[in-house]
């Protein structure tokens, strides 16, 4: 989701620390309405733009890692905030005493 900030701090170190922050775009007052919707409108367009539907899924783990880590946890974790949403069926899930199971196909 695009984040516009709009404030009243002009000074440039707040405007880096802004945009370095996450926002799209940052703007001062005193500003022009027809400005800010037009980079409202510009934020929205640049979110819509396609991502990469593409998933590539490899064989990553041998038999050196530490099976006492919590490495692979951590990593599916990631994973399931990234894939699962909201309101759909997931495609992680886990497989008690076994692992993970992937499916590639809603």
């Amino acid at each position: 989701m695009p984040v516009i900030i709009l404030t009243a701090r002009a000074e440039i170190s707040h405007k880096v620390e802004g945009l370095n922050a996450g926002a799209n775009d940052y703007v001062t007052k005193p500003f022009s309405f027809d400005e800010l919707l037009a980079r409202i409108q510009a934020a929205l367009r640049s979110s819509e733009q396609p991502t990469s539907s593409e998933l590539v899924v490899v064989d990553i783990w041998d038999y050196s890692f530490d099976p006492g880590s919590n490495v692979v946890d951590v990593y599916v974790g990631y994973l399931r905030r990234k894939l699962n949403r909201p309101g759909l069926d997931p495609f992680l899930f886990t497989v008690r005493g076994a692992g993970y199971r992937f499916l590639a196909q809603r």
